[in-house]
């Protein structure tokens, strides 16, 4: 995977891939190939760079149920060699996430760990929708969750992750400006949020760039920056073993910056 050996220059330790695997069928080449091709070369960057790295596989919302259906069935032989969730991404505003209710009860069905795009293109009931009848244990975006309270109450309460996506989100005009984004305001109200780069090659941009965004136009302090970084190590679709091994290697370099958490 191209992005895996660019990881080492942005200095990431861990990272969850995403890919539509209907999207790379060439040639004959099945769902589930796809998917255990993604994963070597994860694999192979992570043998080469120490990077740890996982795969999503994303159902299409513009893609049938059948598609979809198949995604998760090919997903389910993959959960513990590679793959660590699915998720649901697309065209929000025009297919809401009650469309996809069986997909993702098949999901877990199989015990299949799920994350949603909600709330970025389309309102907080999506949010809810996702969380409850979807049954989303991470939410990509949920920038728009704060148009209902309660929904953005429940968010908080039963500590679901926000995947925040600051340049991509400004560049799709989810959110119309910096000064109405709502990642301070988030923060500040203790809701989980991690920080997440999207899609790099479109937006271009990498995580340093990011985290350097929320200290710029927000103010964040090192040690807020830090209590975000280890968010998202708590949100990780890793066994728990392997989140606390790494949320202790982060907090060791926290530490030789004289960040303590």
């Amino acid at each position: 995977m191209r992005q895996s050996h660019k990881l080492p220059v942005i200095t990431s330790r861990y990272i969850e891939v995403r890919f539509a695997p209907q999207l790379h069928r060439r040639n004959g080449m099945t769902t589930e190939e796809a998917i255990h091709y993604v994963i070597e070369g994860l694999r192979r960057g992570e043998r080469q760079f120490g990077t740890v790295a996982r795969a999503i596989a994303i159902c299409m919302r513009n893609h049938t149920q059948a598609d979809n259906l198949e995604v998760i069935e090919a997903a389910a032989a993959y959960i513990g060699k590679g793959l660590v969730a699915v998720d649901l991404a697309g065209d929000e505003a025009s297919y809401p996430p009650e469309l996809f209710r069986e997909v993702f009860a098949r999901a877990h069905k199989y015990g299949i760990p799920v994350t949603i795009h909600a709330g970025e293109a389309a309102g907080a009931d999506n949010v809810y929708e996702a969380v409850k009848n979807l049954g989303a244990s991470r939410i990509g975006h949920g920038i728009r969750a704060r148009e209902n309270p309660a929904i953005l109450d429940m968010v908080l309460k039963q500590g679901i992750p926000l995947e925040m996506c600051p340049v991509s989100n400004i560049q799709t005009k989810a959110v119309v400006s910096w000064d109405v984004y709502p990642i301070r305001e988030y923060f500040e109200a203790g809701l989980q949020i991690t920080i997440n780069t999207d899609n790099p090659s479109v937006s271009g941009t990498d995580i340093t760039r990011e985290y350097r965004i929320l200290a710029d136009k927000f103010g964040f302090a090192t040690r807020e920056l830090a209590a975000i970084i280890l968010n998202g190590v708590e949100a990780a679709f890793l066994e728990d073993s392997s989140k606390r091994e790494l949320k202790r290697s982060i907090q060791k370099d926290f530490l030789t910056l004289g960040v303590r958490l």
